[in-house]
C-alpha cells in the first residue's frame, strides 16, 4: 500500500515535537549509534522512508572510492533501486565542518544527487552545482531540528519519499545558492565598495556625461561619495518600504566552519564590561552578545539591528567599534578591554538612539 502524502500541517506538527525531544534528551546520548536511533532515523521516518525495507534504505551503503574498496556511508535512501540521497552521520556533539571531505569521497563515486551531513541536530544538504559529480564545498541548505522556520520545514519536506522531485530540488538549490551569493556580494560592496564597484558608477555618470577621463583622483572622489551616500540611500529605501529593514546591516552570513569561531576569555571580559556600563541605563538581562569570525558583537535585546558595539580583539591592534545615529561604525583603538570604560558616554549615546525615552 502506497504511503499517504505528507500534508504541510502534519509534517510541521511532527517535526516540532522531534526538535523538542532532541533538545531535551541530547545530553543522555553519548554515541553515534544513539544519535542515529534517537534523532536521525525518526526524522527520515517522518519523511516516509522505511528503514526495515532494504529497497528504500540501505544501511552501511558501500561506496567504492577510487582504489579504496568497501568504503561505507551510513545510509543511502533509494528510489527504483538506485541511491538518491547519501547520509553521513556523526555524534550530536561533533561539529560538521571537519567531516565534509569524507562525504565528498562517497558522493563522487555514487549516482546519488544529494548528500546530507548531520549530527542529528544540524543537517547540511549538498549537491553538485559547481562541477558535475563533484560535491560542492558548501551546503546549499542548512537545517537545525531545534531551531528552524516554517519555510525550513517545508523545504525539508521536499526530500520525503512521496514528494521527492530531483529536478525541482536542484532548481530550488540553485535559487538558494545564487541568491545567497548575490546578497553577500551586495552586502560586501555596500559596506566596503571595491574598485570595480566604484568604477561602474564613475563610468555611468562621469564618463558617459563626457566630464573627462576617469583618473585616480576621480576614482578616489567617487569612492568617498559612495561611502558617504550608501547609508542614507539605505535609510531612504527602508523608509519607503522598498526593502525590509531586516535585510540591512545583517552580518550573520552562513558560517560553515563553526570551529573558526572561538569566544575568548578576553571577549567575554569585554562583554561584562559593556554590560556593567550599560546596566546603569537599562536592565542587564537585555544585553546579549554574538560572536563572529572577525568581531565580537554586543547587542540590545539580542537584536542585530540594535548593536551597542563591537570589539575586535583577535589581531595585533585592538579596536572598539561604536555605531552613530547614521549607522556608521566608528572604531577606537584600545590597548586592553579596560579602555572600554573610557567610552561609557559613547555607549550611553547608542542606547539613547535605540530608546530615546530613557
Amino acid at each position: 500500500m502506497a504511503s499517504k502524502s505528507l500534508k504541510p500541517i502534519i509534517f510541521k506538527d511532527l517535526l516540532t515535537p522531534l526538535g523538542e525531544k532532541v533538545e531535551a534528551t541530547k545530553e543522555q546520548i553519548s554515541t553515534e549509534e544513539g544519535t542515529k536511533n534517537s534523532f536521525i532515523i525518526p526524522l527520515f521516518q517522518m519523511l516516509g522512508y522505511d528503514f526495515s525495507n532494504h529497497l528504500e534504505v540501505v544501511s552501511e551503503f558501500i561506496a567504492d572510492v577510487g582504489m579504496k574498496k568497501n568504503e561505507k556511508v551510513d545510509y543511502a535512501l533509494q528510489k527504483s533501486g538506485k541511491p538518491i540521497i547519501l547520509i553521513e552521520c556523526k555524534k550530536w556533539k561533533e561539529k560538521l565542518d571537519k567531516h565534509g571531505t569524507q562525504l565528498v569521497r562517497y558522493f563522487t563515486f555514487s549516482v546519488a544527487k544529494f548528500g546530507i551531513l548531520t549530527n542529528g541536530i544540524k543537517y547540511w544538504f549538498f549537491t553538485d552545482l559547481d562541477k558535475t559529480n563533484i560535491m560542492d564545498n558548501y551546503p546549499f541548505f542548512t537545517f537545525d531540528i531545534t531551531d528552524h522556520t516554517e519555510d525550513d520545514s517545508e523545504f525539508v519536506k521536499l526530500f520525503s519519499k512521496d514528494l521527492y522531485d530531483q529536478q525541482k530540488i536542484l532548481e530550488m538549490a540553485k535559487d538558494l545558492v545564487y541568491s545567497r551569493e548575490i546578497k553577500n556580494l551586495l552586502h560586501s560592496e555596500l559596506k566596503n565598495p571595491t574598485k570595480d564597484f566604484i568604477r561602474y558608477f564613475a563610468e555611468k555618470t562621469y564618463l558617459e556625461k563626457q566630464r573627462g577621463k576617469i583618473t585616480d583622483k576621480v576614482m578616489t572622489q567617487y569612492g568617498e561619495l559612495l561611502r558617504k551616500n550608501i547609508p542614507s540611500l539605505l535609510d531612504e529605501l527602508i523608509s519607503e518600504r522598498l526593502i525590509p529593514k531586516s535585510n540591512i546591516l545583517d552580518d550573520d552570513n552562513i558560517v560553515l566552519d563553526e570551529n573558526k569561531i572561538v569566544t575568548t576569555e578576553e571577549e567575554l571580559e569585554a562583554y561584562f564590561i559593556v554590560k556593567a556600563i550599560c546596566r546603569q541605563k537599562i536592565e542587564a538581562n537585555r544585553i546579549a552578545f554574538r560572536d563572529a569570525q572577525t568581531y565580537f558583537a554586543i547587542l540590545l535585546d539580542n537584536n542585530r539591528l540594535k548593536t551597542i558595539c563591537r570589539v575586535y580583539l583577535n589581531a595585533s591592534k585592538k579596536y572598539l567599534g561604536i555605531f552613530d545615529a547614521n549607522r556608521q561604525e566608528i572604531k577606537y583603538e584600545i590597548n586592553s578591554v579596560d579602555d572600554i570604560f573610557k567610552y561609557s558616554e559613547n555607549l550611553f549615546a547608542v542606547l539613547k538612539i535605540y530608546e530615546p525615552a530613557k
